[in-house]
């Protein structure tokens, strides 16, 4: 997807201002949005969109959480609504990205300011993968 970093700034516009997050394109499929203290590193494929979440630990390593499934898991009809019926894979991607944007901003306002409560409920969940240590 050429306009794929066009795509994503309009997609996520909303969440970009708000919370005053900077946009970064790491490569072609890759953009992170970074914040206070935390970075969401969302991946495009040909699978779709998948979404993590990079923070340092208390011993100054970067951790990277697989939080895809997690955060999707509490998208509601809502957050759907506006999928359409995607037929080709940019029309799937765009459909997956709209409904991520919705999903964090009515869902997830905590990880958007960067507060790091919330991952004590994600290692609860059912959904909980251990972080990886990039570095």
């Amino acid at each position: 997807m050429d306009n794929y970093l066009n795509i994503f700034n309009n997609i996520f516009n909303t969440i970009i201002t708000k919370y005053g997050l900077l946009v970064e394109q790491r490569d072609i499929n890759t953009i992170m949005l970074r914040g206070s203290g935390y970075a969401l590193e969302v991946i495009v494929s040909r699978d779709g969109v998948s979404l993590y979440y990079q923070t340092n630990n208390s011993y100054g390593e970067l951790l990277q959480y697989d939080i895809d499934s997690y955060i999707s898991s509490q998208f509601t009809l809502e957050d759907r609504k506006e999928i359409g019926n995607p037929q080709t894979i940019e029309e799937i991607i765009i459909a997956e990205l709209k409904v991520t944007a919705s999903g964090l901003l009515n869902h997830f306002e905590n990880i958007l300011k960067g507060y790091k409560k919330w991952i004590d409920v994600y290692e609860q969940s059912p959904f909980a993968v251990a972080p990886r240590i990039l570095r």
